[in-house]
């Protein structure tokens, strides 16, 4: 079983966090929401959700994202895990 050693405290994912996490990392692209959804086939109102943190990418879409925002889905889990 997995040891979460010093997380005992902390949410372990929180949606907000991804999704700021993610819009962050496409302003910083330069790109709209619109330029990331079509580059990965993805509405951009999910896209949108996603960035509102309404709704939590699965590790399919995650890794989808950070394709499209030409970034190691590692990194933008390593931003994620500091600010939870």
């Amino acid at each position: 079983h997995c040891h979460m050693k010093g997380l005992k405290h902390r949410q372990i994912l929180n949606s907000m966090v991804v999704g700021e996490v993610i819009a962050e990392t496409r302003r910083d692209r330069n790109l709209s929401q619109e330029d990331l959804s079509s580059r990965i086939g993805m509405e951009r109102t999910m896209l949108s959700a996603i960035e509102r943190g309404a709704r939590n990418p699965n590790l399919e879409t995650l890794y989808r994202i950070c394709s499209g925002l030409e970034i190691p889905a590692s990194e933008v889990m390593r931003k994620i895990e500091l600010r939870l």
